[in-house]
C-alpha cells in the first residue's frame, strides 16, 4: 500500500490510535423562497356540512389556502348574497390571473338584535388585525382583502367601514411588509343599475381622507359581474373578457337589456384587483405599477366617469375604475393612501415592502451573531445580492449597479448604542423607476423584528 492509500485508509478508521484533522465544510445558505402577490381575504362564509373536505389546503385553525376558484367552492359556502361577497371577491382573483389565496372565514352572531348587528359584524371583521392576531405570524401573505366590509349592514354605518378598513392599514404599517387594497363605497342605484348620486368625486375623495395615510390603496367604484351560481343565467351573460361595449353586447344577445338582481350582481372590486396584483407580480414584479391593467369577469363599472372626475379622483389619490371603448373596464390609476412624497406610488412602495420581508426571511439566521465587522460584511453582501437582482430584472433606474442602488453597513450605522441594544443597522437606497431618484431606507433587525422605516421619517 502506498503512502496516500495507507493516509486515506487512516482518515477514515478514526478507530485508530492518533492526532486526525478533518475540514468541514460550511453549509451553503439556502436563500428562503417567497411569492407576492398572495392577499388573504376575510369575509363571511362557514364551512360547507356535507361534502369531501380538502383538508389538504388548512393551513391553521381558522385560515385556508386557495389555489383555484373551485377548491373554495368544496371548503366553504358563503352566506346568503345579500350578506356576502366574499365569494365574488375569491372569484374575482382567479379570474384576473391570481395564482393563490389565503381564506380567513369569520362567523357573526346572526340572531343579534338588528340594532347592534352592524357592530356584531364589524367587530368579526376587525378581530384578525388586532395587535397578536392570527395573522401576524403567517409570512405567506402580502396583500390584504376585507370585501365584507362593504356588506350593506356595515356600509349604512359608514363610520363602521372606516373603522375595518383603519384597522387594515393599521396592520399593515404594523407589519411593515403587507398593502392594503380597500374598497370605496357604493352609490345608491335604481333597477338598471345606474348611479342615482350626482356628485360622485365628494364622497370618495371624503372617504380617502378618513383613512390612515400608510400602506393601502382605494380603488373606486363597484363593478357588476356575473352571479354565483345561477345555471340559468350562462346563456345571457357575455363570455369573460369582454371588451367592455356594452351597446355590442346588448345587440349580440338581446336578452341583456339591462343589469338587473337577477343577472347580475354589484360587488366591492378588491378581489379583481388583487388577482391584477398577482399577475402583474409574475409577469414582470413589484417594481411593475398594476395600472392600465384589463379587469376580466367584469361587465362595467358601476359609474362611468367623465374625464375631469377621473382626473380629480386621481389627483386625490384615488383610483378609479373605467370603462374606455375598445379596450373594457380598466386600472386608472396605481396611488397609495400615504401623504409621504416617497411613497406615492403601489409599486414604489411595495419595492420597498417586499424588500423588507425578504430581509426578515433570509437575514434571520444572523440575529445572534457577534455584531462586528465580519457581521456587518455578510448583511452588505446578501442585500447587494439581493438589490443587484432588482437592478437586473430592471426594477431600478441607472445604467450601472452603483446608480441604482447603494449598501451601507458598518461602524456609522451601527454606533456603539445600536450595538448595545442588539440592533444590526443598514441604509439601503433604491432608485425606482418612478420617481427616478433615489429613496433611502434603513433596516433594522433585532431577535424580534426586522424594521424599514425611510430615511426622511428617521
Amino acid at each position: 500500500m502506498n503512502r496516500e492509500a495507507d493516509l486515506s485508509a487512516i482518515r477514515s478508521d478514526f478507530r485508530r490510535p492518533g492526532v486526525y484533522y478533518q475540514t468541514l465544510a460550511r453549509p451553503r445558505r439556502e436563500e428562503q423562497q417567497f411569492h407576492t402577490g398572495i392577499p388573504v381575504f376575510i369575509g363571511f362564509a362557514e364551512k360547507k356540512k356535507q361534502g369531501r373536505q380538502p383538508t389538504q389546503a388548512q393551513i391553521g385553525p381558522e385560515m385556508y389556502q386557495v389555489d383555484r376558484w373551485e377548491q373554495f367552492e368544496q371548503l366553504h359556502q358563503p352566506l346568503p348574497f345579500s350578506e356576502s361577497y366574499l365569494v365574488y371577491a375569491i372569484r374575482g382573483f382567479f379570474e384576473n390571473g391570481g395564482r393563490r389565496c389565503v381564506v380567513l372565514p369569520v362567523q357573526y352572531e346572526r340572531n343579534s338584535p338588528s340594532e347592534e348587528l352592524a357592530d356584531v359584524m364589524a367587530e368579526a371583521l376587525t378581530k384578525p388585525f388586532i395587535p397578536g392576531g392570527v395573522l401576524e405570524d403567517f409570512d405567506e401573505i402580502d396583500l390584504i382583502c376585507v370585501p365584507d366590509a362593504m356588506v350593506s349592514v356595515i356600509r349604512t354605518h359608514r363610520e363602521k367601514v372606516i373603522e375595518i378598513q383603519s384597522a387594515v392599514v393599521d396592520h399593515t404599517r404594523r407589519m411593515g411588509d403587507r398593502f392594503a387594497i380597500l374598497d370605496g363605497l357604493s352609490s345608491d342605484n335604481d333597477s338598471k343599475g345606474r348611479s342615482l348620486e350626482q356628485d360622485h368625486v365628494a364622497p370618495a375623495i371624503l372617504h380617502w381622507q378618513s383613512l390612515p395615510p400608510e400602506y393601502g390603496a382605494l380603488y373606486y367604484p363597484w363593478v357588476w359581474v356575473k352571479k354565483v351560481s345561477l345555471e340559468s343565467d350562462a346563456e345571457v351573460w357575455p363570455p369573460v373578457g369582454v371588451a367592455g361595449d356594452r351597446q355590442a353586447m346588448q345587440r349580440a344577445n338581446p336578452v341583456v337589456k339591462s343589469l338587473n338582481s337577477q343577472t347580475a350582481k354589484l360587488v366591492p372590486a378588491c378581489g379583481h384587483i388583487a388577482g391584477i396584483y398577482s399577475r402583474t407580480d409574475s409577469r414582470t414584479g413589484t417594481h411593475k405599477a398594476p395600472a392600465n391593467e384589463l379587469l376580466e369577469d367584469v361587465h362595467r363599472a358601476e359609474i362611468d366617469f367623465t374625464n375631469d372626475e377621473l382626473a380629480t379622483l386621481n389627483e386625490a389619490g384615488i383610483n378609479c375604475l373605467s370603462g374606455f371603448a375598445g379596450h373594457g373596464i380598466r386600472v386608472w390609476g396605481a396611488r397609495t393612501l400615504s401623504g409621504q412624497p416617497s411613497w406615492l406610488y403601489v409599486n414604489v412602495l411595495r419595492l420597498f415592502l417586499t424588500l423588507t420581508r425578504w430581509a426578515r426571511l433570509n437575514m434571520n439566521d444572523l440575529v445572534f451573531e457577534t455584531n462586528d465587522g465580519i457581521l456587518w460584511e455578510r448583511v452588505r453582501q446578501r442585500l447587494n445580492a439581493y438589490c443587484r437582482d432588482l437592478f437586473d430584472r430592471g426594477a431600478l433606474m441607472g445604467t450601472s449597479p452603483t446608480e441604482a442602488f447603494f449598501v451601507k453597513c458598518d461602524s456609522e450605522t451601527n454606533t456603539r448604542e445600536t450595538r448595545e441594544a442588539g440592533l444590526v443597522v443598514a441604509d439601503v437606497g433604491l432608485a425606482p423607476a418612478v420617481p427616478a431618484e433615489f429613496i433611502i431606507v434603513r433596516i433594522t433587525q433585532s431577535a424580534s423584528a426586522t424594521v424599514a422605516t425611510e430615511y426622511s421619517a428617521l
